[in-house]
């Protein structure tokens, strides 16, 4: 096996093994929550057993034994199933079959809401015809059907599809409109905020469209416009009672008035706003041409605001008393105002407007002055959502190609993304505790309610050290964290380089026709170790810190790359396929006593020490997909951190041992192929933070020696590579 020379690292093989793997990439916390996988294993009596696993936050979890899981020894063609069973509030059920080869095929099938779903099939799912007895393990899959990435831990709640998430005053229920059956007949439920005691409020034998739901303010009755006028019912769904009126509806802060705009009776007419008495009486109109698309909101101090083209105006923002009185106009310009949001305190608000020529969120004082732009980029943003204690806002946002839940402090700054799917995710909804968002995904019309974090992880920030037109990759730090190795095509074929910390002084070592690549540091600072393949074959050599003295510390038929100082400076790991296969070697830092350390069929490279010198991390493919691997430093004790169904790369550890800064496609869209963004983790593989977010690729990290910072290479400046260093 021989590697090009724009494949120099040995940890691009993990690229090439893993650039077509298909399937959305889960998050840490959807892991957690939905992807499973089926072991099995031969009795003595020749029938199979299986069981099924669930990924908890710290592994993989004990065994689940359905009561109906034994496939017979002389079984059939024909797909039989295990009885079902929960686990984490999914349930599902293991399929197995008999092939004409006899191996047996297992799937997982997850429960949908009308029966069985499709199977999912591991890309590991084939038991041997001639099993021994001990456990074997598919490739992990997501049990629930069509679940989207995200960022970070985001849960789907509630129906095949639902709408208009509404969150109860203390938290505890979320409010929602279903149409279970796709006829345009949605029904108001409730669930617990948790997705789960989800219960029907409304029942009417007649086709109709009920929504969407609103919560008193003391959460005992929920109102919702429905084919028959407004209702309210008991939280319970008892109670019920026509109110009269009709439209988009909000209750005043002390629960005793509604507020609604309802369709005039001309088809082409404008809606009106009204207001009543929660019990319906007390009918007064306060507004004509209201906006169809607006929804009044009430102030904490009993004022409405609403949307209007009175006066002869464009789409403008009003506010006016609950008695009809104090009418103002809040905003007059040429463009469209829409979607006002009161703060809590009710001394700003929040509303979209396109006055500048695409639809962008924008926050004014109470009584229209201040007005001050928070979003600024060349697509819409949208659905602001105050937090409860007013210093963030929630909105939805085109910016990344597709629509996302974002959210950012109120004054515009520190925007986060809290999802990332190739679908539509909008109309965000707190929860009174300000900890979490509801919203709405729409895929291709299927509409479903999911719940996330609303802390979304910060997204570093990072200096960018080199800029041409080349490609910079293997970036080292030194030991005193004053310079760093790399190496460049940027004269014309491969060599290594060093620079200093801030990217100036940038000195060539290497200096021939072939390719060099791959520099490590000694610990002392005094060598630096490297690959090339100017003997014909890559072999693993040694120079001094300046250059000078370049020798051979490899010398064998096969290919020797990925060179790492044990943390003593007494040995070198590095991986070759001089065996036929790619394995991990360790030898003596001037090049005796090689050792083989991995014994596997697969391939296994990239290694890297801990701190301690007592372990070794490193890249395998052995599970059927690219993870990051740690063992004895003497081959035993092998574990995978990653275990995931994408590509894991480039481990490195952090000087003081805790944690593993990693390259993954883990997020990303189903739709384009993954970018390979970094990562850290515990050293245990637990708590895996992203680093990186963009539509560019991101690897070969490299810690300081302070642990403060990570050096990494990146095309995300227009295709050339460059070397950039990030604050974790």
């Amino acid at each position: 096996m021989k590697i090009g020379a724009l494949a120099v690292l040995a940890a691009a093989m993990a690229i090439a093994a893993a650039a077509a793997l298909p399937g959305p990439a889960p998050s840490e916390a959807q892991t957690a929550e939905s992807e499973a996988r089926i072991a099995a294993r031969r009795l003595a009596d020749g029938r199979i057993e299986f069981a099924l696993q669930r990924r908890t936050a710290s592994g993989w979890g004990e065994r689940i034994l359905p009561a109906r899981r034994f496939f017979p020894a002389a079984g059939g063609s024909g797909w039989l199933h295990s009885s079902p069973v929960t686990a984490g509030g999914a349930e599902a059920r293991i399929s197995a079959r008999r092939l004409a080869d006899g191996r047996i095929e297992f799937a997982l099938q997850p429960r949908a809401a009308s029966g069985w779903g499709e199977r999912i099939l591991p890309r590991l799912r084939f038991f041997p015809a001639v099993g021994g007895e001990r456990w074997l393990n598919s490739s992990p899959v997501t049990l629930e059907e069509a679940e989207p990435s995200a960022a970070q831990d985001v849960r789907r709640f509630g129906p095949v599809a639902g709408d208009t998430p509404a969150w109860s005053p203390d938290g505890r229920w979320i409010a929602f409109t279903w149409d279970r059956d796709g006829d345009w007949d949605s029904k108001v439920y409730v669930m617990d905020a948790d997705g789960s005691g989800m219960r029907r409020l409304t029942d009417y034998t007649v086709s109709a469209w009920d929504g969407p739901p609103a919560w008193s303010p003391d959460g005992q009755r929920i109102a919702f416009s429905s084919h028959t006028g407004i209702v309210a019912v008991d939280a319970d769904g008892t109670n019920a009672r026509r109110l009269g009126g009709s439209g988009r509806l909000a209750w005043s802060p002390d629960g005793q008035r509604i507020a609604f705009v309802q369709d005039d009776t001309h088809p082409m007419a404008y809606p009106s706003l009204y207001v009543m008495n929660a019990d319906g009486t007390g009918v007064k109109l306060l507004s004509d041409l209201v906006s169809w698309r607006g929804r009044p909101a009430w102030s904490p101090d009993g004022r409405i605001t609403f949307v209007s083209h009175r006066d002869g105006g464009d789409s403008d923002i009003w506010v006016v008393n609950a008695d009809g009185s104090g009418m103002s106009r809040l905003t007059e310009d040429f463009g469209w105002d829409g979607d006002p949001a009161w703060s809590p305190d009710g001394r700003r608000l929040a509303f979209v407007s396109d006055r500048d020529g695409d639809r962008e969120v924008y926050v004014m004082n109470a009584d229209g002055t201040n007005v001050r732009r928070l979003t600024d980029n060349a697509v819409w943003d949208g659905d602001p959502a105050w937090s409860p204690d007013g210093r963030r806002i929630a909105f939805a946002s085109g910016r990344d190609g597709d629509e996302e839940v974002y959210v950012m402090s109120a004054d515009g700054s520190d925007v986060r993304r809290l999802t990332d799917n190739a679908v539509r995710d909008g109309d965000p909804a707190w929860s009174p505790d300000g900890r979490r968002l509801a919203f709405v995904l729409d895929h291709e019309g299927d509409r479903a309610i999911y719940v996330t974090s609303a802390e979304a992880p910060a997204l570093s920030s990072f200096t960018r050290l080199t800029g041409n037109s080349f490609a910079e990759r293997g970036l080292a730090w030194s030991p005193d964290g004053q310079q760093l190795a790399f190496a460049s095509n940027r004269d014309g074929d491969w060599e290594v380089y060093t620079m200093d910390a801030d990217g100036s002084d940038v000195r060539r070592l290497t200096d021939n026709a072939v390719q060099d690549a791959e520099p490590a540091w000694s610990p002392d600072g005094q060598q630096i170790a490297f690959t090339s393949d100017r003997d014909g074959d890559w072999e693993v050599y040694a120079m001094n810190a300046d250059g000078s003295n370049v020798r051979p510390l490899t010398d064998h038929s096969g290919d020797d790359v990925a060179s790492a100082w044990s943390p003593d400076g007494q040995r070198i790991a590095f991986a070759s396929d001089r065996d036929g296969d790619w394995e991990i070697f360790v030898m003596n830092a001037n090049g005796t006593k090689v050792k083989r350390a991995t014994h596997s069929f697969a391939w296994d490279t990239a290694p890297t020490w801990s701190p301690t010198g007592h372990r070794i991390a490193f890249i395998s493919n052995r599970d059927g997909d690219a993870d990051i691997y740690v063992m004895n430093a003497d081959g035993s004790s092998v574990r995978n951190l990653t275990n995931n169904a994408v590509a894991d790369a480039y481990p490195v550890w952090s000087p003081d041992g805790s944690s593993i800064a990693f390259s993954s496609r883990l997020d990303g869209d189903s739709d384009r192929e993954r970018d390979w963004e970094l990562y850290v983790m515990n050293a245990d593989g637990s708590e895996i933070r992203r680093l990186t977010d963009n539509h560019s690729d991101e690897w070969d990290p490299a810690w300081s020696p302070d642990g403060r910072r990570i050096a990494f290479a990146s095309d995300r400046d227009g295709g050339d590579v460059d070397i950039y260093v990030i604050e974790p």
